[in-house]
């Protein structure tokens, strides 16, 4: 019974507020933040100096998060260090908006396979 409550609690604290990522102090010149796109941190901190601190913005001047991945492993980081170098509280950032395709693409299309891979009938 107490496993059962340990692990309930476990899945409950999902429902718990963000808890802001761990930012240094200083990041690396080069560590990327958005690896589909090649987006550093220095260059997120660059816009955060001049006043920038839309993610929207941000988002649209570096492309960060709209590579293949659709910002699945950079929101969270690019939220982190956002709130972190400025100040903003991490729970008054909004996630950027995901768009899908305008139309459904293959795996193949995707990839950029679609001339080579052949649909199944």
């Amino acid at each position: 019974r107490e496993q059962r409550q340990s692990r309930l609690r476990t899945v409950g604290s999902a429902a718990e507020p963000d808890q802001p990522l761990p930012v240094a102090a200083s990041t690396r010149y080069k560590a990327l933040l958005c690896p589909c796109f090649d987006v550093s941190c220095h260059e997120v901190e660059a816009l955060i100096e001049q006043g920038i601190t839309d993610l929207e913005v941000i988002k649209r001047l570096t492309s960060c998060g709209m590579g293949p991945c659709q910002g699945q492993p950079c929101w969270d980081l690019l939220r982190a260090l956002v709130s972190a170098r400025s100040g903003i509280p991490l729970h008054t950032l909004p996630r950027p908006t995901l768009r899908p395709p305008r139309r459904a693409l293959s795996v193949a299309q995707a990839a950029g396979l679609a001339d080579v891979v052949e649909p199944l009938q």
